[in-house]
């Protein structure tokens, strides 16, 4: 259960499947744990840890559920018991560069799909 005295760091937010809930969830990773299916429509969300909402009614975040992941990102279960990371490490997955340097084809577009995304999720 949430603890209601101890306030979360800012710009995190409690998610909830079913009795478990993960506290302190970056609000930023959000997103990307959609698009890669680590968060599910029926997972829930909530800044105080006591009003919830589904994530597939949420009015930012509905937009992203049923769209195919265009890539994966290397990201641990929000309810594992290891602590989420602030970035979801390797997040291209793909062929081999052309060459020294080059990098993964499709990564530009990609990158730019996920500039959106975190744009949206800011507004």
């Amino acid at each position: 259960m949430p603890d209601p005295d101890k306030p979360l760091p800012p710009n995190t937010v409690y998610i909830r499947r079913g009795s478990n809930i993960a506290q302190g969830f970056p609000v930023k990773l959000l997103i990307p744990y959609i698009e890669c299916k680590k968060l599910l429509g029926s997972d829930e969300i909530s800044g105080d840890g006591a009003r919830w909402m589904r994530l597939d009614r949420h009015k930012v975040l509905a937009r992203y559920f049923g769209s195919s992941a265009q890539w994966v990102p290397e990201a641990p279960s929000p309810f594992s018991e290891q602590p989420v990371a602030e970035e979801p490490g390797p997040a291209i997955r793909g062929d081999e560069p052309e060459g020294p340097g080059a990098p993964p084809p499709g990564l530009e577009g990609q990158l730019s799909s996920l500039a959106k995304m975190l744009r949206d999720l800011n507004r």
